[in-house]
């Protein structure tokens, strides 16, 4: 594996924060009097992004913006303690910096709650470039923050990888001409996996093939 940069989603690929998500999406169904939504009715979604989960389990009839504002700002006060970090990415993450690899995010999540995930994980020292939603003008699957990582690291798409778990991660990395790695055990909401270079199910499985 000689790629040079590796960049990853945050939600569904690197930490699992389902949990953290659908709690605060009840949160506001309670206020409007909603019954309570089970994981298993929203998981299949997550890779949605907060506008259209709220209007599909919110709200249709209030403005999006103004009810995703309300969102973020839980989201911002919200307690992570039952989120937590896909089993062996650390590692995996790790493996890449002491090989002198560039390590990068590319999330549709606004960057200051993606700094506070990886303030809260302990990962904020691992990364050289982080890019969210609050970066770009159209998030993925446009490949507009791919490209923006591209050129920040001064690196060709050929010499790149993203590393998802949806179908927006997917287009993204297809319209970059960036090789796409799909992480199967995220929130996976219908990728092509003909359209993959790899699909994996446990970070240890990258971490061998990088070592081979």
């Amino acid at each position: 594996m000689s790629k040079q940069l590796f960049i990853f989603d945050l939600d569904g690929t690197l930490v699992d924060s389902s949990s953290t998500v659908i709690g605060i999406l009840n949160q506001l169904r309670a206020e409007r009097q909603l019954p309570t939504l089970a994981t298993d009715e929203v998981y299949p979604y997550l890779s949605n992004g907060g506008g259209q989960l709220i209007e599909q389990f919110v709200s249709r009839e209030e403005p999006v913006e103004t009810v995703l504002s309300q969102f973020r700002l839980r989201y911002r006060e919200h307690p992570l303690d039952t989120e937590s970090v896909y089993v062996g990415a650390r590692e995996f993450i790790e493996t890449l910096q002491r090989a002198n690899r560039a390590v990068a995010i590319c999330s549709n999540k606004p960057t200051f709650l993606i700094e506070k995930v990886l303030n809260h994980h302990g990962l904020s020292d691992n990364f050289d470039m982080v890019i969210g939603a609050s970066d770009v003008t159209a998030t993925k699957p446009d490949p507009e923050g791919i490209l923006k990582i591209l050129a920040l690291a001064d690196v060709s798409s050929s010499e790149a990888i993203m590393i998802g778990d949806s179908k927006n991660d997917q287009e993204a990395a297809l319209r970059s001409k960036v090789a796409f790695f799909h992480h199967r055990s995220g929130y996976d909401d219908g990728v092509d996996e003909r359209k993959t270079s790899l699909q994996f199910n446990h970070y240890h499985e990258l971490t061998r093939l990088f070592n081979e």
